[in-house]
């Protein structure tokens, strides 16, 4: 049996290197119709080239377009490199999917945008209803990749559901690994220099054995995010922040605490000024010049507990207040 399985792998391997790939660009509408099936979205490629190893293969795709409903570009990709290695080709006769083993993008321009009803679509799939419209086995392919890069993109977030004008990032520079259990991101962002300055975002998450890559509402795990310098004023428009926060400046590192896909906690060593909060919603809006130190909130069983820890307010009235370790 183990012999048969080595012949088996290792004929599928000469047939992918001389019989397949080289001809790759001829099938180039049919790999546009699958995948555009695949995704429910249609998606568009310029050119396919295949560059064949003794130990793998590249394929170099370019002009790579995904289109939403209204046919508008949500996702291009000018530049592909995806690389197929003896490992993930054997992978891929297992599952009888194509397995990568790594997938990277120079150049990508990504839209995001929630719609009116509150639906989250990327480039163009609307991710929240995955599972209905055969998205999730895609995005299934795509988190069993065991590297994807993307270098020097852009990325544009609309949010209509709150009316609100697009932010847009520059510089973005995005790497995801990923395991059986376990997925691992860090994005490095410029937003307008009105906002801040460039920031970064990593995230460790593991999932249970058997459960599919695609079901992130039964991830665990930890979000951090350090932002040099940001104007709440220019973001709390558009993006939903763990607490209320309507006006602030200055520098933030924060911890995102998540169970199953919930948050569950928040940890912020905050160096803000002319800030006005409301960190529960069952506490009173704060108004003060300058906030530095560690606050944190967490929920649990429907009840929210807030610390601080090493705290000092300066009021708008200019009284210091420095409360030491606070629980409530």
């Amino acid at each position: 049996l183990v012999a048969l399985a080595l012949f088996t792998a290792t004929m599928a391997w000469f047939a992918l290197q001389w019989a397949i790939l080289p001809h790759t660009d001829r099938w180039r509408p049919q790999i546009e119709a699958k995948t555009s099936q695949a995704l429910g979205t249609p998606v568009r490629i310029g050119a396919i080239d295949v560059q064949s190893g003794r130990f793998g293969a590249v394929l170099t795709l370019r002009g790579v377009a995904l289109l939403d409903a209204q046919l508008r570009p949500a996702l291009e990709l000018p530049h592909v490199v995806a690389s197929i290695s003896l490992r993930s080709m054997l992978a891929s006769i297992v599952y009888r999917e194509l397995r990568l083993a790594q997938l990277r993008i120079d150049g990508a321009a990504l839209d995001v945008r929630r719609d009116a009803s509150g639906r989250l679509l990327v480039a163009g799939i609307v991710f929240d209803d995955a599972r209905s419209d055969g998205a999730a086995d895609a995005l299934d392919a795509f988190l069993r990749i065991r590297e994807f890069a993307i270098h020097g993109g852009s990325l544009r977030w609309t949010d209509e559901k709150r009316g609100a004008p697009p932010l847009e990032l520059s510089a973005v520079d995005l790497v995801l690994r990923n395991t059986l259990r376990s997925h691992r991101l860090q994005l490095d962002a410029t937003p307008p220099p009105a906002v801040g300055e460039r920031f970064t975002l990593r995230g460790a998450f593991t999932q249970a054995l058997l459960a599919r890559p695609s079901d992130w509402r039964h991830w665990s795990g930890e979000l951090y995010l350090d932002a040099p310098r940001i104007d709440f004023s220019r973001v709390t428009h558009a993006i939903d922040l763990p607490f209320e926060l309507d006006r602030g400046a200055g520098r933030a590192r924060t911890w995102f605490d998540l169970k199953e896909g919930v948050l569950r906690g928040v940890t912020a060593d905050l160096a803000l000024r002319d800030v006005s909060a409301r960190l529960a919603p069952t506490l009173e809006t704060i108004e003060v010049r300058e906030l530095q130190g560690r606050v944190s909130g967490t929920r649990e069983a429907g009840a929210t507990s807030v610390s601080l820890r090493g705290v000092t307010l300066v009021a708008g009235n200019g009284v210091r207040w420095s409360p030491g370790a606070v629980d409530a």
